[in-house]
């Protein structure tokens, strides 16, 4: 057998600008708290950059991804540089693994996609299949702001500090507009880079075309990289309203 889903996950819940509260008081359960000590200390984090609430929201996640696949399966995740997908994608993925152990119903295998360093630099490589392409979003991001916000200080100040470590409440207002803007150039990057992603995709099909059990794959990334997927795979050419950009760990599939 072989690749049997596609899916490219957004990040958890960004913090606020201001949030500075403590593991303890968090709200967590011990065990929860637990679980965030060890990621962080696993993944030598000294920001993880998601909120406390949303550990949970990966747990059940966690828990819905394992009771859709079948009895037996490679689980493979991959994620981009950041803390919040780091952290997103490591809460998941050892969520699956302690599922696995704990229900004794599935044969369940979890493993992250790895390159040689050569290899994982290149475009097209299968480490690099959750990326996007965030300069471009983000200069489209300062195109509108300039042309529609320029009165907002606190959307100034989240463009101009931005490292996308931190949230605003219109980031997906501007991020549908980055993206249409981009989707209606002649030299669109987002299509340059779904083009791109469906190569990753069929060399990720041939990588696994001959291990013996169904492989899901799971990448975790920002919003570029699930809109990339969009025009890629479902012949996205425009966003009509907010509610169609990607939440924080929004599942979007790809149709192979």
């Amino acid at each position: 057998m072989s690749i049997e889903e596609i899916g490219l996950i957004r990040h958890a819940y960004k913090k606020g600008p201001a949030e500075k509260r403590s593991l303890e008081e968090s709200g967590l359960t011990e065990e929860q708290k637990e679980k965030w000590r060890e990621a962080v200390a696993r993944l030598k984090l000294e920001d993880p950059e998601i909120t406390y609430e949303s550990l949970p929201l990966i747990e059940k996640m966690a828990e819905g991804i394992y009771e859709s696949l079948p009895r037996k399966a490679l689980v493979l995740f991959a994620a981009t540089k950041y803390p919040r997908n780091k952290m997103t994608v490591d809460f998941l993925s050892t969520e699956i693994a302690k599922l696995a152990m704990e229900k004794e119903d599935k044969e369940i295998s979890t493993a992250f996609i790895w390159e040689p360093a050569d290899i994982a630099e290149n475009a097209d490589s299968l480490t690099k299949i959750p990326v996007g392409t965030p300069e471009a979003i983000l200069e489209n991001m300062k195109i509108i702001f300039n042309r529609d916000y320029a009165d907002s200080e606190s959307l100034r100040e989240y463009l101009e500090g931005r490292s996308g470590d931190v949230s605003h409440p219109q980031e997906n207002e501007l991020t549908m507009k980055a993206a249409n803007l981009d989707l209606a150039g002649e030299n669109s990057f987002l299509k340059k880079r779904a083009e791109l992603l469906k190569a990753q995709v069929e060399k990720l099909k041939e990588t696994f075309q001959g291990y013996d059990g169904p492989v899901y794959f799971y990448g975790v990334g920002n919003h570029s990289s699930l809109i990339a997927l969009d025009v890629a795979f479902n012949g996205r050419q425009k966003y009509q309203t907010i509610e169609e950009i990607p939440e924080p760990l929004a599942l979007w599939k790809a149709k192979i």
